[in-house]
C-alpha cells in the first residue's frame, strides 16, 4: 500500500475508532474521494456494523481505498479494526432503542 495512502486510511479509521458506541451504530457506510499528495485519486469508503446482535456483540470497522483504474478499482486497498472486548465493554442499548432482531432469530 502506498504510504501517503496508508496514513489517509489510518486517520479514517482513528475517527470511527473515537466515535462513540451510538454514533457507531448508526454510522453505516459512507463513500468520499480523496486525492493523496501525488495526485492519486481514489475511493474511500468507511463503515460500521455489529459483529453478531446489535448492542450484544463487538462492531468491525472498515476503510478500504479503490483507486480509479486498475486492479485496485477492483480490489481494495483496507484495514479493519474491531471495538468490543474484554477492555472496551459493548454499553446497554440506549433508552428507548430495542435492539433489531435478524430475521430468523
Amino acid at each position: 500500500m502506498p504510504e501517503e495512502l496508508e496514513g489517509i486510511l489510518q486517520d479514517r479509521l482513528a475517527a470511527l475508532e473515537a466515535l462513540s458506541w451510538i454514533e457507531m451504530d448508526s454510522y453505516g457506510e459512507r463513500v468520499e474521494p480523496v486525492t493523496t499528495a501525488s495526485g492519486e485519486r481514489y475511493r474511500v469508503v468507511t463503515g460500521a456494523f455489529w459483529d453478531m446482535d446489535e448492542w450484544a456483540s463487538g462492531m468491525e470497522l472498515y476503510v478500504k481505498a479503490y483507486a480509479t483504474s486498475g486492479l485496485r478499482r477492483l480490489f481494495p486497498f483496507k484495514l479493519w479494526a474491531s471495538r468490543g472486548g474484554p477492555g472496551d465493554h459493548v454499553p446497554e442499548p440506549p433508552a428507548g432503542r430495542e435492539p433489531t432482531r435478524r430475521r430468523g432469530k
